[in-house]
């Protein structure tokens, strides 16, 4: 195995990874879409799903194209919840301010 190439099971938890933001971000869409008025049903939901399939395309692409950069990102969110931000890795707490 050459040093570029990741063992199986790294790459079937990066997919893991995508997958789980994905569902993440569109479970927070479907809280934003569905309290806000002016669409009916149909156009939430395909607002919905056009919305997870670019965030789940762009999640892949910066996956595979910046690995670097996506762990400075969680890098940099670490350091920022240790200074006090105290945000879980289910963005309730955040989600929570939001909505107040």
């Amino acid at each position: 195995m050459s040093a570029s190439e990741k063992p199986e099971g790294v790459r079937w938890m990066a997919i893991f990874g995508i997958i789980v933001r994905t569902a993440y971000v569109v479970g927070v869409l479907y809280y934003v879409a569905f309290t806000a008025s002016g669409f009916d049903a149909f156009q939430k939901l395909v607002v919905l799903i056009i919305a997870a399939i670019i965030y789940g395309a762009a999640s892949a692409i910066i996956h595979v194209a910046w690995p670097g950069r996506r762990r400075r990102a969680w890098s940099w969110l670490w350091k920022r919840s240790k200074l006090g931000n105290h945000l879980d890795w289910t963005g309730l707490p955040l989600l929570s301010s939001i909505s107040n």
